[in-house]
């Protein structure tokens, strides 16, 4: 019985798309690549004009991509600040191996039933 690597790599995969998304979500926090106006400059832009800022088109790409690629981002997205925040993003990263280990699981099994009907017609 010969056993499959797909779900290894995909769990690797996972943890490397956890990783990146973590250093980039750390990135942008500290380095501010899409210019965030700071609170006080969106209140006074908010009364000026009559609407508030509205992050780039980007940005929300971005944030929506990295919550379905790593699910277990609900666990810092709660809010919480600080080393609290880094350690519920690294438990999220490293829940993210697994689940992308069942989806590989789950594609290893498809991939050997297509290929268990082919060979019998």
């Amino acid at each position: 019985m010969s056993k499959s690597k797909i779900p290894i790599i995909f769990g690797v995969t996972g943890l490397v798309i956890g990783f990146v998304f973590m250093a980039g979500y750390f990135y942008e926090l500290h380095y501010n690549p899409f210019h965030f106006p700071t609170m006080e400059q969106a209140v006074e832009q908010a009364q000026t004009s009559g609407h508030g800022y509205s992050a780039p088109p980007l940005y929300h790409f971005l944030e929506r991509l990295m919550f379905a690629l790593v699910p277990g981002l609900l666990l810092p997205a709660i809010g919480i600040d600080g080393w609290v925040a880094i350690v519920l993003w690294v438990v999220a990263v490293l829940l993210n191996a697994p689940i992308y280990y069942c989806v590989g699981l789950v594609c290893a099994w498809a991939l050997k039933r297509m290929r268990l009907g082919n060979t019998t017609s």
